[in-house]
Order: C-alpha cells, then sequence, then structure tokens
C-alpha cells in the first residue's frame, strides 16, 4: 500500500475523562474483557481507563504477537496491586479460537463473579476479498461475526455479574462508515474468495457492512435484552476520526485516501488515539451508559471531541443521524444473518 498516517498525540480530553470521577465510574471489584489492546490502539486506551479506574481484573484479547505482549507489559506498570490484567490468545479469524477464549473469559470471570464489561473492539479495515478458515470474508467475521460469537459464549458470564453487581455491558465498537446504504445478506454468508466485489474500492462496501452490523447488532440485541428483562447492556459507539494506524494496515486504502487522512490531522480534524477511545470507554464506564445507548463524538462532523449520544435507549436523540443502525429491517436481517452464520438460535 505504502505510505503512513499523521499521527496527533494529544491526550488532554482523556486525561480529563480518568481524573473526574464523575465521568468513568470506579471499578472497584469488577471484571473488563477487550478486544484489540495493541499498545497505541483505542482499546489499550479503554483497557488504560479499566486498570486507572480500579478494575479488579483486566483480561485482553489479543492475537499473540510482540506487540500484545507489550500491552500486557505497559498496563502492569501502571496497574496498583489490587488490579490483576491477564493477556487470552483469540485469532477472530477463527471461530474456535475464539471459543477458546471465551473458556478462558468465563473461566477467569465466574471465579470473580461474573464478567462486568465485554468491549468488542477489534477490528480490520478495507483488506482483500479473501475468507477466513470458517468460509467468511475477513473483515465481515473479525468485525462482526467473531464478535457476536464471543458475546454468545460470554453470555452467562454476563449475567452472572449482572446478577451480582446489578448490572453488566456489551460493547461494540462501529465506525463512521456505518452511515450508508442497509445491510446486504449476501456479505454476512460463505462464499468464494473474491465474490463479495474483488479488491480495490469494492473493500469500502465490505467495510461499510461490516461496522453497520456492528452498530445495528448492538441495537438488536438491546431489544432482545429488553424483552427478557435482563440487567445486561448492549451499547454501540464509535471513536469518529482517530490517528490509531488502523488505516495503515489496510490492503486498500490507496495513496489518496492516506493523502486525506494526513491532510485530516494536519488541519486538526482528528483526535489521538487516547481521545477516540473516550466513546467506547464512556459505553463500558460512564455512569449514565443504558442499554440501547449509542455514544459518538460531539465535535463538528462528529469527528472528535467528548462522547454524546446519538442513540438513547434505542430510540435517535436526533433525526437524520444514524437511523440506519435502528432501523428494524437491518435490525432484523443482522439477528437472522448473524444466528444462522454461527448456527444458533438465540443470542440469549
Amino acid at each position: 500500500m505504502g505510505g503512513s498516517q499523521s499521527k496527533v498525540t494529544s491526550q488532554k480530553l482523556y486525561d480529563s475523562y480518568i481524573k473526574d470521577a464523575t465521568k468513568l465510574d470506579d471499578l472497584s471489584g469488577k471484571v473488563v474483557a477487550i478486544t484489540g489492546t495493541s499498545p497505541g490502539s483505542i482499546g489499550f486506551y479503554i483497557a488504560e481507563a479499566a486498570v486507572k479506574k480500579n478494575a479488579k481484573l483486566v483480561l485482553l484479547l489479543n492475537r499473540q504477537s510482540e506487540r500484545s505482549v507489550k500491552a500486557d507489559q505497559a498496563l502492569n506498570e501502571m496497574a496498583k496491586e489490587t488490579t490483576k490484567i491477564k493477556t487470552i490468545h483469540i485469532d477472530l479469524l477463527s471461530f474456535d479460537s475464539v471459543k477458546k477464549a471465551a473458556e478462558e473469559v468465563n473461566r477467569l470471570s465466574t471465579e470473580n463473579g461474573g464478567l462486568d464489561i465485554l468491549a468488542c473492539n477489534a477490528g480490520i479495515m478495507a483488506m482483500n476479498d479473501d475468507r477466513t478458515v470458517d468460509g467468511f470474508n475477513v473483515e465481515i467475521q473479525a468485525c462482526h461475526l467473531s464478535h457476536a460469537m464471543l458475546t454468545k459464549q460470554c453470555m452467562s458470564s454476563l449475567q452472572q455479574a449482572a446478577e451480582t453487581r446489578d448490572e453488566a455491558r456489551v460493547v461494540f465498537q462501529s465506525s463512521m462508515a456505518r452511515y450508508g446504504d442497509d445491510l446486504e445478506k449476501k456479505y454476512f454468508e460463505k462464499c468464494e474468495p473474491n465474490t463479495l466485489g474483488g479488491s480495490g474500492n469494492t473493500a469500502w462496501k465490505r467495510y461499510h457492512n461490516a461496522k453497520l452490523a456492528n452498530s445495528a447488532f448492538a441495537m438488536a440485541l438491546h431489544d432482545s435484552l429488553k424483552e427478557k428483562d435482563s440487567k445486561v447492556k448492549s451499547i454501540g459507539c464509535e471513536p469518529g476520526y482517530s490517528t490509531s494506524g488502523l488505516q495503515n494496515t489496510s490492503q486498500n486504502t490507496g495513496r489518496m485516501m492516506l493523502s486525506m487522512l494526513n491532510a485530516a490531522a494536519a488541519f486538526g480534524a482528528a483526535q489521538s488515539p487516547a481521545d477516540g477511545s473516550l466513546p467506547a470507554s464512556v459505553a463500558c464506564f460512564g455512569p449514565g451508559a443504558e442499554s440501547g445507548d449509542f455514544y459518538f463524538p460531539k465535535g463538528k462532523n462528529n469527528l472528535k471531541g467528548e462522547p454524546i449520544k446519538s442513540i438513547e435507549k434505542g430510540r435517535l436523540v436526533k433525526k437524520g443521524k444514524d437511523e440506519e443502525s435502528v432501523d428494524l429491517k437491518n435490525k432484523q436481517l443482522i439477528m437472522g444473518v448473524t444466528a444462522e452464520a454461527l448456527g444458533i438460535s438465540s443470542f440469549l
């Protein structure tokens, strides 16, 4: 691909949220699991918030790599004696790996009264039209299907924490790419490589479906949990534009897109990964987060700034923002195709 992305490093907003006890709850006694926490990523700063807000156990779900080891080390250096940190291997391109990771999450959570927060954060963007070992498009499985499976596999632990400590949360990280056309079933079905548009610009169509799946699934799961009077909350979020480096791992970003991203950073339209983690951190740890909420940045074009809600308890805060995510057709489609892909009948 070539090129690089300009970095924005200021994290004044993030630091202010960490210091303000009214912005993020104290997590003493709670168990937090987060996917995708490599150093410098949005997930790393979600994990840092959990550590600094005194979580009892922070589970880092990552692929085995030097970067995952560094994340573990860095967070351990920050942690007080009352916080334990453990890395669990997960490969989101393999359902078998997800199931094994979920078993370990459940074992450790059960020993500590359940899983309080599951942050489904990790993702990949604009990849080639390849398939996983399970036969699904790589972006669709990494961004959505594997996180849906992880949620299903960990639901008993979430319910345990909800009964023990009166609530639990599962949070799904979406992106600005969710805006646009409705979901299409074909992207969530098994098919041969290069049959979903191939490489190049069509990669963004697949990414759009993956990220709209995140937000629509969060809202659909909220509906299901509400019907069951569950104390588990399903919440969505997106970071705005953060210079986290995700674009640099894409296979189809292209030089023009990188130039635009670099220009956005240079002219102050971007924010640091730390500040970009705040919508997710508030969704995970904020005192005012309710099931069916969706958080995104408040600033111009919602690219950066303090987290605010575009959806509250499953309903739009303002018409014209996130209509795709609460659309009944999209919610029904994503629940149906996801259950079919995972071979299950229900997520509860």
